[in-house]
């Protein structure tokens, strides 16, 4: 079992301070050690993937009374523990595409209290189909996406990945480092490409933001990753700055 690559999982997910200020490394370490060892097991002869979601129901149905397009929670008439058999069983129950597990913190134990369905939407978010709208995502959530692979968000953000013995935090290469100052140079001519044609047409008071629209065409980018990824068959890709 990767120990290392797990503890160090759980201290970049810690690192976050609304995690940290609700649990303790240790607890984190456990949730992480559990869908681990859950995602070595087979129901039906399948290998099993689900989302987990930590977070209080009362804090989700609060959101949903005012926000109709937000999740809505399926609770269970009494919450179950939060064990490597339980999540097993569930997960067969789950697709994680719709739906997300729901634990929290109980009396100093981990339970398991439903289920949050309509997750469509943060899905899209995920994978850059639909623009950064509010959506409610717990705490955190931890993602079973193939054998002892896990991948970690917080508020959006991936945290971590675990894929065996390997565990890659996040580093934003589209935002910082030598390929991002290539893509910025790039990205401000497309710019000032964009805001001469505003000034040249019907509409020159039109107020234009650079960095929204950095974030249109590295997401466009990330898009095209993102799916080539979900193939699972390989891919590269050559970039070339125009005029070089």
């Amino acid at each position: 079992m990767p120990g290392d690559a797990i503890s160090k999982l759980a201290a970049g997910l810690s690192s976050q301070p609304r995690v940290s200020s609700a649990l303790s490394l240790q607890a984190i370490e456990s949730i992480l050690r559990t869908l681990f060892w859950v995602s070595l097991k087979t129901e039906e002869h399948a290998s099993l993937t689900c989302s987990v979601t930590f977070g209080s129901p009362s804090d989700f149905a609060m959101v949903k009374k005012y926000y109709r397009d937000q999740p809505s929670c399926v609770p269970f008439e009494q919450p179950i523990d939060f064990t490597i058999h339980n999540v097993a069983k569930l997960c067969r129950a789950s697709d994680p595409s719709h739906s997300s597990i729901g634990i929290c913190a109980q009396a100093d134990r981990l339970v398991i209290w439903g289920f949050l369905d309509q997750q469509e939407r943060l899905r899209s978010i995920l994978t850059y189909e639909k623009s950064h709208a509010s959506v409610t995502t717990g705490l955190f959530q931890v993602q079973i996406v193939g054998v002892g692979r896990l991948v970690v968000h917080c508020d959006l953000e991936l945290i971590g990945e675990l894929d065996g013995e390997v565990t890659n935090l996040q580093i934003d290469a589209l935002r910082r480092g030598p390929l991002a100052a290539k893509f910025t140079a790039s990205l401000q001519k497309r710019y000032e490409s964009i805001r001469n044609s505003l000034l040249q047409s019907a509409y020159p008071q039109a107020v234009l933001r650079r960095e929204r629209v950095y974030d249109q065409w590295r997401d466009v980018l990330r898009r095209v990753l993102y799916r080539a990824k979900e193939f699972r068959h390989g891919a590269a890709f050559i970039l070339t700055i125009e005029g070089e």
